[in-house]
């Protein structure tokens, strides 16, 4: 049975709880910001995200630099 907690994009599957995203049976490395920004995403899907959103959601802050 599938945890209620993946979610599914495309031909991906994203579990939060294991930090892994796979595209069938292969594993897709990501790890830090990278899988924060995916989860963000993927958890306001059909909606607009704001870059300040993303960065005080991520970084924790919307004052930083576009280039962190």
């Amino acid at each position: 049975m599938e945890d209620s907690s993946v979610l599914y994009f495309r031909s991906f599957r994203f579990d939060p709880n294991q930090k892994q995203l796979t595209r069938g049976r292969q594993k897709i490395n990501l790890n830090g910001r990278a899988l924060e920004v995916l989860l963000h995403l993927l958890r306001h899907q059909n909606e607009i995200v704001k870059k300040e959103e993303l960065l005080a959601t991520v970084w924790g802050s919307s004052n930083l630099e576009p280039d962190n």
